[in-house]
């Protein structure tokens, strides 16, 4: 479980929820990756690439993912969702950057 609650990010380097389950061993590993119940709420970011970066892999478990009263500025690339069970968004605001037009989302469902 992760809890993140009222939190003023002004730059990040790739996300602001980065979970990357393609390490070293990845699926080959002795034990699959669990990665549940994770709530942010009250977030804001300035300038970020993306508000999700999240790779996982069929078998590891990436579930439960909920971000609510949040607002993400300056976002310049689209997530990335591969291999992720729930994810919610409440009241979440993503405004481009400056220059760039809103785009679709890219994901990959298990």
């Amino acid at each position: 479980n992760v809890f993140m609650r009222n939190v003023r990010i002004g730059r990040v380097g790739e996300a602001v929820l980065t979970i990357d389950l393609l390490y070293e061993e990845g699926p080959d590993g002795g034990h699959m990756p669990v990665v549940r119940n994770i709530e942010m709420e009250n977030i804001t970011s300035s300038a970020s690439p993306r508000v999700m970066f999240i790779r996982g892999f069929e078998g590891a478990v990436i579930d439960g993912i909920r971000i609510r009263n949040s607002s993400f500025t300056g976002v310049t690339h689209t997530e990335v969702v591969e291999h992720a069970g729930s994810i919610t968004m409440e009241s979440v605001d993503i405004v481009p950057a400056k220059g760039l037009k809103p785009r679709n989302t890219v994901t990959k469902q298990k």
